[in-house]
């Protein structure tokens, strides 16, 4: 079980990740694009889970993701219960994700400490996600 993210059940916070790679899995027969990320941290920088899953939903694919970009997010923590049938476990996840931006890169030339700068220059432009990215309007 994630304890830090039981914490913060039923809260909305910031959080930021390491985007890892996208994946999938099935859901009654259809195919459900996912993507995984990596250390996840609170807004005070404490790491609350080592990895989430995302489903690839729209607000994420107009990112154009690609692997160890960082991200920032609102979320809000939700229970839910993992496995199957007798062998059930309760555990926390990240739901509805807003707000979500590319931190980008901190340049090594600048010494002034503005990280606000970098979560907002990342908002301006973005291209349009690859093919692999799309979703099946069937699926949604």
């Amino acid at each position: 079980m994630r304890e830090e993210l039981a914490k913060r059940e039923n809260l909305r916070g910031v959080f930021t990740a390491t985007f890892c790679r996208p994946g999938q899995r099935t859901s009654f027969g259809h195919v459900v694009h996912t993507l995984l990320f990596l250390e996840v941290q609170d807004s005070a920088g404490n790491v609350v889970t080592d990895h989430i899953w995302f489903t690839a939903a729209k607000c994420w694919q107009k990112l154009n993701l690609q692997p160890s970009q960082k991200v920032q997010f609102c979320a809000r923590v939700k229970e839910y219960w993992k496995g199957y049938h007798t062998d059930r476990t309760r555990d926390f996840k990240l739901s509805h994700p807003t707000d979500i931006r590319i931190i980008l890169p901190r340049d090594p030339s600048d010494q002034s400490d503005n990280s606000e700068s970098n979560i907002q220059n990342s908002t301006l432009v973005f291209d349009p996600p690859p093919a692999s990215f799309s979703i099946q309007p069937d699926l949604l």
